[in-house]
């Protein structure tokens, strides 16, 4: 038997827009204002009300967060410097810095840099101060001298000016322009400074390099993107789609290079990525899509490592996977020559989903390749109750009974098995059409399918094929027909 398995087609994913998810402090409540009943405790020891001049300044935060101009915006941020830059302060350096970084938080939405003068600071009143710089300086030295301070640090890092960049590095992107990315690259970097660990600036960097056209920044920045994310749970669904993402634009990539070392290591990088994609979401949609890349790298690179690696994920846990990504499983263990496999996760797969013809072609092979061909002949049977315009189909029962009559000592047995080998090899050859199917995407919203029509009979004729979509548990979820025009004796029309 000629071995052909049917793979399993895949529309390819879009990177989404990463959704903003850090939590924001809220503006400051107004002086004795009760606190929140569901607001959970803040773990940060620093007291922002002592010694008195700090609660003095400290009151001055909501008065800053509502000044509508940079006049005074200036005369709030001269008083409160007076304030905290007094020697007598210094007993309380952690308060200090910490309420000065949040002033100066506040301050930037007029202004990412301001004279010493206009804001109070001491020194050249001449000198401009990076805003954003001095801001991370501040909370950085807080972080360090208090550890559990580091997330009260990280909701000021993600506060408005965070939040205002990388907004407006999203919209310049969506200009898809090199002039627009060059602006989101600035709105990045700027926002970068207040926030090291943030994945926005980094997502916004990699789609402002693809646009103009810088292989190693796309991918850099990509990548960082991803690995920034690893662990939040709140965004592991953008995770799992950067990760994929990577992985077929590195492939995109190794598939241009003419230097085989060049390719080799994207491809590989490609698996790596496509792998963590299996590991850590075996439930998400990239999961197939991630099978079929492994499966395109493993196959270009020549090393069935790859694979083995990505099977030997699916059969730790095969529950938690789709029928698509466990089907290719199987794909991967015959290309590797592993038929045990093989036939278990097409098994598994047309049991997941056992209205789907192509699983039930592939355990069909498999089975016969496997010398087991009398369990292969009740899988034919379901294929062909799937698949009844399909010569090659029943072509399927000739290879099995032939199996079964090969190995069989009974007398009678063998009779009826080479009796059905002549009975299902006469239908296969008379048949006077063959429909094929050459593309079956199963997307969100659609199901895609294409193929062929070849006409073995003696005159042209034309086609009309009824389809039904069937779900996993048989039901028919869509009926349609398609004409074929005119196709020639022995022609194929697509």
């Amino acid at each position: 038997m000629t071995r052909r398995l049917r793979a399993f087609s895949l529309l390819a994913l879009a990177a989404p827009v990463l959704a903003l998810s850090a939590q924001q402090p809220t503006k400051p409540a107004a002086p004795g204002a009760p606190a929140a009943a569901a607001a959970p405790a803040d773990p940060c020891p620093i007291d922002l009300m002592q010694p008195t001049g700090l609660g003095i300044a400290n009151l001055q935060r909501s008065k800053l967060a509502n000044v509508k101009s940079v006049d005074d915006a200036n005369k709030v941020m001269r008083d409160v410097s007076k304030l905290l830059f007094d020697p007598k302060q210094a007993t309380n350096t952690n308060g200090r810095d910490m309420l000065m970084a949040q002033f100066v938080t506040f301050y930037i939405q007029f202004a990412d840099s301001a004279k010493r003068g206009d804001i109070g600071f001491p020194g050249d009143k001449l000198q401009y101060v990076d805003l954003f710089k001095y801001a991370d300086s501040l909370f950085t030295i807080v972080e360090t001298a208090e550890p559990k301070c580091v997330n009260t640090a990280l909701g000021w890092r993600n506060y408005k000016p965070y939040t205002d960049r990388i907004k407006a590095g999203y919209a310049a992107i969506q200009a898809n322009t090199p002039e627009a990315a060059d602006t989101a690259i600035k709105l990045a970097n700027r926002a970068m400074i207040l926030n090291h660990s943030g994945p926005q600036p980094y997502d916004i960097l990699w789609r402002a390099a693809k646009i103009k056209n810088d292989e190693a920044n796309e991918l850099k920045y990509l990548q960082i993107a991803a690995q920034k994310l690893e662990g939040d749970t709140l965004n592991s669904v953008v995770r799992a789609n950067l990760l994929f993402t990577l992985g077929h634009v590195e492939q995109d990539f190794g598939e241009a290079k003419t230097d085989k070392a060049q390719k080799d290591k994207l491809y590989r990088d490609a698996a790596t990525a496509y792998l963590a994609v299996l590991k850590e979401f075996p439930t998400s949609d990239e999961a197939p899509f991630a099978m079929q890349g492994i499966t395109i790298s493993a196959t270009v690179v020549g090393d069935t490592a790859i694979s083995n690696a990505a099977v030997t994920i699916i059969k730790a846990n095969p529950d938690k996977f789709t029928d698509q990504t466990v089907g290719q499983a199987g794909v991967l263990c015959t290309a590797s020559g592993k038929m045990a496999d093989a036939v278990a996760l097409f098994g598994m797969a047309a049991k997941m989903n056992p209205y789907f013809r192509d699983y039930q072609y592939n355990l069909a092979a498999m089975l016969y390749e496997s010398k087991q061909a009398a369990d292969m002949v009740p899988v034919v049977h379901k294929l062909v109750e799937l698949d009844p315009n399909n010569p090659d189909n029943y072509q399927l029962f000739t290879y099995g009974f032939k199996g079964v009559s090969d190995v069989t000592k009974d007398p009678a047995v063998k009779k009826a098995a080479i009796d059905s080998v002549m009975y299902y090899g006469k239908i296969s050859e008379d048949m006077t059409m063959r429909v094929a199917y050459t593309d079956f995407q199963r997307q969100q919203s659609r199901t895609l399918l294409l193929g062929t029509v070849e006409n073995r009979g003696k005159a042209a004729r034309e086609f009309t094929i009824d389809f039904e979509f069937l779900g996993k548990d048989g039901a028919v979820l869509q009926k349609s027909t398609a004409t074929v025009p005119s196709v020639a004796a022995g022609a194929t029309l697509k």
